[in-house]
């Protein structure tokens, strides 16, 4: 069982929470006013397995059967997941209904549930894949009660047309309120590119959307030899060898076409915060990295892995964030990053410090480690030899080491990166030959001459700062990639 607020829902995870629930999260992060909620799919393990059990009695005792699964699905426990999410909320709206107490919500859910496994039931019998028949569930979270219209625009009026649900014969809507769904359907259409009938919860001073259904009456055959329709303008697709990472170590700016996230620990050290950011990488993410490097904080003017060897209390933390996201969330595209190391001695006390602490390198735990001194790459094959499984290079920290200078000052020799270019080949060349994955970070990855090293060397992929980098990235690449191999002779 998942819970998940629709707006977190990723395109890829539609399929396991719905096309409701995702619907609604696309409307909310348009900025469109749509009420909170829980989107929460079915324990079904436990449906599964009870089915299984139930299946093996004989076919002439089905009504008993089904009396038995019924009794059975109602002793189902509500889930931590389900406990956590709830217990901030103190009014629920389900299909029609008020609750005040999240036991008599999941109750609801459960008869819910169990009435499409009932209907299946009557239709095929105990058939193996009954479970596949329950639906993910949306509970919404209002902040009082509420009045509801339905809306949709109808094409052969070319107006929005709006059903009020009318408890009383003398209840009556607000002008304003008859206004503001008439642009919110408009507004939603747009978005959704295809005409929805819209679910609006009106309040004394405010309206919000609560669900939608495809709006399927028969459009008319247009008179006219030109049809217009509206579609979604879908960026071409370029794509290079080296991999775009976005950095959502800030804000909340997504890209689908990214191959991975990249996250700074420190600019989360808030655990429910962090839990929430890093949540909502792995769904954008699925299926690929995210890398969140342990927080990178001074202790006594010492950064990087130092600074948290000296401080157990932090690395509890950044632990504690690790264990949960990977064990509880099953969010086990999660990788950490080791921060700035300065030699193997650190790397073999770090590592022996997460372990103790549940974060085991493993097959199924990549451990990533930053090296961006001088002394990583004089001494890479200790650090090799230590066990890592990705390499992190900030290219303007360890430009600025080698070439003397850091901050403003040294802005002026930032076009100068042939140094930082002859100082990295021969490691690359050496981490290339293992097949060892390499991120670069730092506005020094964008200028033209590292780009060109950086496809040399099949570096891995670099981390864009900025959606609109990672957006226009891959074309940027692209067209390096080509002007680097014309320069081949």
């Amino acid at each position: 069982m998942q819970v998940l607020p629709p707006e977190l829902i990723s395109e890829e995870e539609q399929p396991i929470f719905g096309v409701p629930g995702y619907n609604l999260g696309c409307l909310k992060r348009a900025g469109l006013p749509v009420m909170n909620g829980l989107v929460v799919t079915a324990p079904e393990i436990f449906f599964r397995t009870l089915l299984i059990h139930l299946a093996a009695a004989r076919a002439d005792l089905f009504e008993q059967q089904l009396e038995i699964a019924r009794a059975q699905v109602n002793r189902i426990p509500s889930p931590d997941d389900w406990q956590a999410e709830t217990r901030k909320h103190k009014l629920f709206y389900i299909d029609g209904r008020y609750y005040k107490k999240p036991p008599e919500v999941w109750k609801k859910l459960l008869d819910i549930w169990m009435a499409q496994v009932k209907n299946r039931l009557w239709r095929e019998g105990f058939a193996r894949k009954l479970s596949s028949a329950i639906k993910p569930h949306v509970v919404l979270l209002p902040t009082g009660e509420f009045k509801i219209a339905n809306a949709h625009f109808d094409p052969e009026l070319e107006e929005v047309i709006i059903d009020w649900e009318r408890k009383r014969s003398d209840d009556r809507v607000a002008p304003w309120a008859l206004k503001e769904i008439a642009d919110l359907v408009k507004r939603a259409d747009n978005k959704l590119v295809i005409t929805q009938v819209y679910r609006f919860a009106v309040f004394k001073n405010k309206v919000e959307i609560i669900g939608m259904s495809p709006f399927t009456q028969t459009l008319p055959l247009s008179q006219t030899p030109e049809i217009f329709i509206r579609a979604r303008q879908e960026k071409k697709l370029v794509k290079s060898s080296v991999k775009i990472f976005h950095d959502l170590s800030s804000g909340f700016d997504r890209d689908n076409q990214a191959d991975g996230v990249f996250i700074a620990g420190e600019k989360l050290l808030d655990f429910e915060k962090a839990v929430f950011k890093m949540s909502y990488a792995a769904l954008v993410a699925v299926g690929k990295p995210v890398i969140y490097r342990l927080p990178d904080i001074s202790v006594d003017g010492i950064n990087g892995t130092a600074a948290l060897l000296a401080s157990p209390k932090r690395l509890d933390q950044a632990s504690e964030l690790l264990v949960f996201l990977r064990e509880k969330k099953n969010f086990n595209n999660i990788e950490p990053a080791l921060p700035l190391l300065r030699s193997r001695e650190e790397l073999g006390e770090i590592k022996k410090g997460l372990a103790q602490r549940g974060l085991a390198r493993s097959s199924t735990l990549k451990i990533w480690a930053q090296l961006s001194i001088p002394e990583n790459f004089i001494n890479l094959t200790d650090y090799l030899e230590a066990g890592i499984d990705g390499i992190i290079i900030d290219l303007d920290l360890l430009q600025g080491l080698l070439d003397g200078y850091f901050g403003e000052p040294g802005e002026i020799y930032r076009k100068y990166v042939r140094t930082l270019i002859k100082f990295l080949r021969p490691s690359l060349k050496i981490i290339s030959g293992l097949q060892l994955p390499v991120l670069v970070i730092g506005e020094t990855v964008m200028h033209p001459d590292m780009l060109d090293f950086l496809i040399e060397s099949r570096s891995f992929g670099v981390v864009a700062n900025t959606a609109y980098q990672t957006q226009n990235m891959p074309e940027y690449l692209a067209w390096s990639e080509e002007r680097f191999f014309a320069k081949l002779p």
